[in-house]
């Protein structure tokens, strides 16, 4: 019997992932750390506009926080880069050839004032040529189609399956808070072609894909929608979760328009705290703020939480500075509990103290997350996530060790 290594592990052995990157065409550092770059793999289908592809070198590893749950090792990236499977993707990593980047020598096209300029791609939206009055109506009309009776009922018994009853949230806000897509019958697309929208009008809403053969699709399929909004309330963008082929990306943000931008727009399910003790907090996903809110409902103390998302793992400078606005008290900070999350945690931390602002890393156990917590230990669970209370310690301060407040 062969003792050695499988020839996963032996190529992982003779590649590291810097090599693999510089053979992609990307730039690295000799010096090893961790890099965030452009994805360069077609399947995932994003000409990043900001770089969303984090290599951790050391570790041999890399995560596309654009593709939700798309990670891996080199031959991984192999498999992605060449559309092959691993068998082949060993060859080509011992062959020394170079790798296929998906957008080398392409402009990015996400949110361009002209719309698409690769060849081939689906088009973006082009932010001039339908007025932000017009792009604004599209998502209302396409919001009142998602939340139809059906679709609402559909969208609240999945979350109702992810223990969070979604109508407790709309019983406050006075306003429908999920829906869902269709699935059988006319597209979104289709209905709102028969009110009156343009294939131009939903590409630059965000809700509709234009083929380079003209042919239209929606933007979400089988998926959980929430509203993204704007400080007055409005629709800025849907975020769809998954629920339907699991090879799919759990999360899809909207595409860059003139009223979403995902460095810019927050999922804000609460208002900001009134409460002088008062907690904002900062997850990974949309549900995991749903989760937070209907549990800070449940307890009576609505006005003392405030979940946020970017629907992603990474806040943007401004991002950073809208979170901090929203209460004076310390933010706390709960990414996914695993080695990309707890890494996110501690980033976001220490560019909200590079502030002079108090911070509290709340670390959950491996392979949960807010949504999930909450769901198996019930609301009350949302005590333990207050550096106030007896049970954690206190709050860190601009200057202080990063230890988190509580490893859940």
């Amino acid at each position: 019997m062969n003792g050695g290594p499988s020839p996963i592990i032996a190529a992982k052995q003779r590649h590291d992932l810097a090599e693999v990157a510089r053979r992609t065409g990307i730039s690295i550092p000799a010096t090893g750390g961790t890099v965030t770059v452009r994805c360069p793999m077609p399947a995932h289908g994003h000409p990043d506009r900001t770089p969303s592809l984090r290599l951790y070198l050391d570790d041999g590893m890399w995560y596309c926080f654009a593709c939700s749950d798309r990670a891996g090792d080199v031959v991984q990236w192999v498999e992605e880069t060449e559309g092959v499977p691993w068998r082949q993707a060993v060859e080509i990593l011992d062959s020394g050839r170079s790798l296929t980047n998906a957008w080398a020598g392409a402009p990015s096209a996400y949110g361009s004032p002209g719309g698409s300029t690769v060849a081939g791609e689906i088009e973006r939206p082009n932010l001039s040529r339908t007025s932000t009055d017009r792009v604004q109506e599209a998502l209302d009309a396409a919001w009142e189609q998602v939340t139809t009776g059906p679709l609402h009922a559909r969208a609240v018994a999945y979350l109702a399956g992810r223990g969070i009853n979604v109508t407790r949230l709309e019983s406050y806000t006075g306003r429908l808070e999920a829906g869902h897509t269709t699935s059988y019958g006319p597209s979104l697309t289709q209905l709102l072609f028969g009110e009156g929208f343009t294939a131009d009008e939903l590409v630059d809403a965000g809700l509709t894909h234009r083929y380079p053969d003209g042919r239209t699709a929606d933007f979400y399929r089988q998926r959980v929608l929430l509203p993204v909004r704007t400080r007055e309330g409005r629709i800025a963008g849907l975020v769809g979760r998954n629920v339907g082929d699991q090879r799919w990306p759990k999360y899809k943000s909207p595409p860059r328009t003139v009223l979403y931008d995902k460095s810019v727009n927050l999922y804000q399910p609460l208002p900001r705290p009134k409460h002088p003790d008062g907690r904002v907090i900062v997850v990974e996903g949309t549900i995991d703020a749903l989760a937070i809110a209907v549990s800070a409902i449940r307890l009576g103390r609505a006005h003392q939480f405030c979940p946020i998302t970017q629907s992603g793992k990474e806040l943007s400078a401004l991002q950073v500075d809208t979170a901090i606005r929203l209460h004076p008290g310390p933010l706390l900070i709960s990414f996914d509990g695993d080695a990309v999350g707890r890494d996110s945690n501690r980033r976001l931390a220490t560019a909200i103290r590079s502030r002079g602002r108090r911070t509290a890393v709340i670390d959950l156990p491996d392979g949960e997350d807010p949504a999930s917590w909450l769901s198996r230990f019930g609301p009350t669970a949302l005590d333990k996530w207050d550096p106030a209370t007896p049970q954690s310690p206190p709050s860190m301060s601009a200057g202080e060790s990063l230890t988190p407040v509580m490893a859940l």
